[in-house]
C-alpha cells in the first residue's frame, strides 16, 4: 500500500504534491490509528475500516477534503 501512495505522489505536479503533503501530515497527525490508502484515485483515511477523510484532486488543480460522516 505504501508503494500505492508513493505512486499516486509521483504522478503530481510540484506544486499539488507540497498541498497534498500538508493535508495528508495535518490528517496522520491527528490520530494514530489512521490508515492511509489510495481509494477513489486519491489518499483516503480510514479508522478501523471506517473511512473517514478522502482527498478530492479537482480538474482545476484545488484539492477537496471529503469528511464521511455515513449513510443514515
Amino acid at each position: 500500500m505504501a508503494a500505492d501512495i508513493e505512486r499516486f505522489r509521483q504522478a503530481l505536479d510540484v506544486e499539488l504534491l507540497q498541498t497534498i503533503d500538508a493535508i495528508r501530515a495535518i490528517v496522520v497527525g491527528s490520530h494514530p490509528g489512521l490508515k492511509e490508502v489510495i481509494k477513489w484515485k486519491a489518499p483516503s483515511f480510514s479508522l478501523d475500516g471506517d473511512d473517514l477523510i478522502t482527498l478530492g484532486l479537482e480538474r482545476s488543480g484545488g484539492v477537496r477534503v471529503v469528511l464521511h460522516r455515513g449513510a443514515s
